[in-house]
């Protein structure tokens, strides 16, 4: 902890140094001069693509190159990257530790990797920025709101990396070299879910670059692509739930990168493998092929097939005893007190909006039960089971309120704190989802901020 009680409500929140040192950045680089480099950046680029109708012109760029087969990277610097460009600003070395080792310790279950190898993902970094045709950014209001929040429940690796990849872009670049690329949101894939299936229907080849492979099914159904393929990259650590390196960097690093040879000019990946796709990115491009970093869990959700679940799950012969074993113990229900009934499931910690009134079942914890295969089957099937139950759900958590979208339950969603439950619901469940409704205040400022 520390004596401002800053990041005190959140994971893991810094020491007395690292404190120390955020409380002199924010000071140095305020809300003026954060605003300013943003400007500054999104200013030098040769166009604008931001906001709510930022998703048409995307998709027209990206039409137009796949139509060429012209090698193009579009690449997103999330506040992973933001942070991997603040540690070569090289002014906050304690901040920068404590904010590389959160990173590393997400992404690669590592504490020490990123640290140690620090200069390798600047490099990284800035390579893929260089190379790529369009980057996805921090929004200008997520930056501006940013100021106005709490020390206690700042998020301190977020705000730095969000920041971050302005301050550092105006500070320590020559923003000439911008003046060729399109400047995008941090969430551009999102704006091209309703044109995928469109801009790739019938191709010959698509490749992904990914821990997911049932990817390759969706679209091969939905877009009729002829031939699709699978790089497997290792599950981000904090996803697999798991406390030692997954080794992708450095021991799987390469060998992906060797895999990485598009069939024919113009032949297009998804890439969506966490702060080394910018490497995965740059490789494609470089060996004549399309890139497009896609952070895409969520909203891929929505064409899942859940009939087929069901079916398979038919065979797991203790899948009614242990969820009912769960509702018990975990939540002190049962299947029977569920159906029927209007039921709250709504997040408590740092992402809540509001305390929720009892009874509240936060489903997410009653179902946790592991990402192997068998397991994440598993955990699917009791969500949409307690879904599929209910008469109405209410939530703030946007993988609740995608399962109950799914099992045509009636669903009031609310948002979470920065307005990631909203963004999805304006843009992927409002005009397909009828059972879903929105409730509350939105807290973006426009679709994907």
């Amino acid at each position: 902890m520390n004596s401002y009680n800053l990041a005190g409500n959140t994971w893991w929140p810094p020491g007395q140094d690292a404190a120390d040192e955020y409380m002199r950045y924010a000071s140095a680089f305020d809300r003026d001069r954060c605003l300013r480099h943003y400007d500054e950046v999104v200013g030098s680029a040769a166009a604008n693509y931001v906001g709510n109708d930022a998703g048409g012109p995307i998709a027209a760029f990206l039409r137009k190159v796949i139509a060429a087969k012209t090698p193009a990277s579009l690449i997103r610097l999330g506040d992973a990257d933001g942070n991997v460009l603040f540690a070569g600003l090289d002014i906050y070395p304690h901040l920068t530790e404590y904010n590389l080792t959160k990173i590393s310790r997400i992404y690669f279950g590592s504490n020490t990797l990123m640290v140690e190898h620090k200069q390798f993902f600047i490099d990284t970094v800035m390579e893929g920025i260089k190379d790529a045709d369009l980057i996805g950014g921090p929004e200008r209001g997520t930056i501006d709101k940013s100021f106005s929040t709490d020390l206690a429940d700042l998020d301190v690796r977020g705000m730095c990396g969000m920041r971050g990849v302005y301050n550092y872009l105006a500070e320590a670049t020559d923003l000439t070299k911008l003046s060729g690329k399109i400047w995008a949101s941090t969430w551009f894939s999102r704006s091209l879910l309703p044109h995928y299936f469109g801009l790739l229907h019938k191709q010959p080849y698509l490749g992904f670059v990914t821990c997911y492979p049932e990817l390759e099914r969706v679209f091969r159904e939905k877009a009729e692509v002829t031939r699709t393929e699978t790089i497997l990259v290792p599950m981000q650590a904090s996803i697999a739930k798991v406390h030692k390196d997954i080794r992708h960097y450095p021991d799987a690093y390469p060998k992906i990168l060797d895999q990485l040879r598009p069939p024919f000019e113009g032949a297009v990946y998804i890439v969506a493998a966490g702060i080394l796709s910018k490497a995965y990115c740059t490789m494609i491009k470089r060996r004549g092929g399309i890139a497009i970093e896609a952070e895409l869990s969520h909203d891929l959700a929505l064409f899942l097939d859940t009939d087929k679940l069901y079916d398979d799950m038919e065979s797991d012969a203790e899948i009614h005893d242990l969820f009912r074993e769960m509702l018990l113990e975990r939540a002190k229900l049962t299947p029977e007190a569920i159906e029927g009934k209007k039921m709250s499931c709504m997040r408590h910690g740092v992402e809540k909006t509001f305390i929720p009134r009892a009874p509240n079942f936060d489903i997410s914890i009653v179902f946790q039960i592991g990402v192997k295969p068998r397991e994440a089957n598993r955990g699917a099937w009791m969500l949409l089971e307690f879904t599929r139950l209910a008469s109405e759900i209410t939530t703030n958590r946007l993988h609740v309120g995608v399962a109950s979208a799914l099992s045509g339950t009636t669903t009031q969603l609310h948002d979470n704190s920065y307005g990631k439950v909203s963004s999805i619901y304006t843009h992927s469940m409002q005009k397909d989802f009828p059972n879903v409704s929105f409730n509350g205040e939105m807290m973006a400022d426009y679709v994907f901020a």
